[in-house]
């Protein structure tokens, strides 16, 4: 069945191990974002190359403050990454995506395609999308925000959304996919392509996307209910200058992206556990927790003697 009429609320986040995703696991890429080292390792395993342009030329990510500027009550566009919020990512690197509120209760940052289109053409059910994040406020024993990521063509009526820290039910495009904590720690989103579109197929990542996709993912942090707003002072905008340049002077909600891809596991994990003795398979369970007596092709996670661990039956 899939994710979006499963009758309960499923955990779809882990902690990141220590080191990062092992990239050496997967196959067929096709990266959204991804550091430039974490890229060029897995050159030569990528189907379509949608990565984050640096020069903002192929795309670029556009954030967008909600706020008030002297006496105009406007939108300022923003390019803002809050220094000082995460030393470095799971990989070890400096490179991450970070957003926060400031002077309203909404960020959000648009994946916005320019001289080169999003392709999704060679997308299938049977990869994974991978969502690297963490709250990097810091800001322990406060409510957790609601960190959401959007997916469609078009930024302002998404296909679907994943909210982290949102308990419940899917909810029409809205899919929780579990908790993270307020402690800078990084933390994976990992759902197969298969589970996000709903029986009839007409929720979720459609197939029917061509090479032309101009707007794809929108990451949003926060509500009205939990949300601690960043400080931050503005430059002045020259004359014609549309873009505010703005600098954060004390940091409340946050949100780091360090990593947005699809891929597909690279080995038959089951085999593996198979043949390793002494950790003889127990039990199966699908990714809603439910027990699986009868596995088909799929991912799993895995009872064994040593403990669980997530598989792929081909």
């Amino acid at each position: 069945m899939a994710l979006l009429t499963t009758a309960g609320y499923a955990q779809f986040v882990s902690q990141t191990p220590a080191g990062g995703f092992d990239l050496n696991s997967g196959k067929d890429y096709i990266p959204v974002y991804m550091p430039a080292p974490q890229l060029s390792q897995i050159q030569g395993k990528i189907l379509a190359d949608n990565n984050l342009d640096p020069d903002q030329v192929n795309n670029s990510l556009d954030f967008w403050i909600d706020d008030w500027m002297g006496d105009k009550a406007s939108k300022v566009q923003a390019y803002v990454v809050p220094e000082g919020t995460v030393e470095k990512n799971s990989w070890g690197g400096t490179e991450y995506i970070g957003i926060t509120p400031i002077g309203y209760k909404i960020a959000a940052g648009v994946f916005t395609a320019h001289a080169k289109k999003y392709d999704l053409t060679r997308l299938t059910d049977d990869h994974i999308l991978h969502i690297g994040l963490c709250d990097a406020s810091g800001k322990g024993g406060m409510n957790a925000p609601q960190l959401t990521i959007s997916f469609g063509k078009d930024a302002n009526n998404p296909d679907f959304n994943l909210i982290v820290n949102k308990t419940g039910y899917a909810d029409g495009k809205d899919i929780p996919v579990g908790n993270i904590t307020r402690d800078k720690k990084w933390h994976a989103i990992e759902i197969k392509v298969g589970d996000i579109k709903d029986d009839n197929g007409d929720i979720g990542i459609p197939f029917t996307w061509d090479n032309n996709i101009s707007a794809f993912v929108k990451l949003a942090c926060a509500d009205n209910a939990n949300t601690i707003l960043s400080k931050a002072t503005y430059a002045p905008l020259e004359p014609g200058q549309e873009i505010a340049d703005v600098t954060i002077t004390e940091l409340g909600t946050a949100l780091a992206i360090e990593s947005i891809f699809f891929y597909i596991p690279e080995t038959n994990a089951i085999n593996d556990i198979q043949a390793s003795a002494g950790n003889d398979v127990q039990t199966y369970y699908d990714l809603s927790g439910r027990r699986v007596e009868n596995p088909a092709n799929g991912i799993y996670v895995v009872k064994t003697a040593k403990g669980t661990k997530k598989v792929v039956i081909k």
